[in-house]
């Protein structure tokens, strides 16, 4: 008679209680990996904004500010709340940019509005997080007053 192999149960047993603890373990910082994901999204959003902005700053600049040129787009916005919208990003990105859901522009109330703003002039804006978790600011970028004449 020929002897069987095989595992027996108790090795059975000790493989799943194993692999059990280490699922335990690395589930938690898979489920993480979503959130990370949209805040790396958002921040190579708001890169690809101040890069836009200072792209268009130094083009305004080669043509004296004149925003009737072609390559010159006039970023001049009246109030803070004006300045930190996605309709002023996106007039100077090549591609339309929309925010994912739960995310908002934010700006610090704190700070006062510059009445002489001359070209150069650089407003700071946040990209927030304010409905889920976790909250707060995720994204700074920069609105460079540029093509006032």
């Amino acid at each position: 008679m020929e002897k069987q192999q095989g595992f027996t149960l108790i090795e059975l047993i000790i493989v799943i209680v194993i692999l059990g603890i280490l699922s335990a373990v690395a589930l938690p910082r898979f489920m993480d990996f979503s959130t990370e994901a949209e805040n790396a999204a958002i921040m190579e959003s708001a890169a690809s904004i101040s890069s836009a902005m200072s792209i268009n700053y130094a083009a305004c600049a080669l043509d004296q500010h004149d925003a009737t040129s072609s390559r010159c787009i006039r970023v001049d916005p009246d109030t803070y709340q004006n300045a930190c919208t996605l309709v002023t990003a996106n007039s100077v990105l090549s591609n339309t940019l929309e925010l994912a859901e739960g995310y908002m522009i934010g700006i610090d109330s704190s700070l006062s509005f510059p009445q002489n703003r001359p070209n150069g002039t650089t407003l700071g804006c946040s990209i927030i997080r304010p409905h889920k978790p976790p909250y707060g600011v995720v994204a700074q970028y920069n609105v460079i007053i540029a093509g006032k004449n």
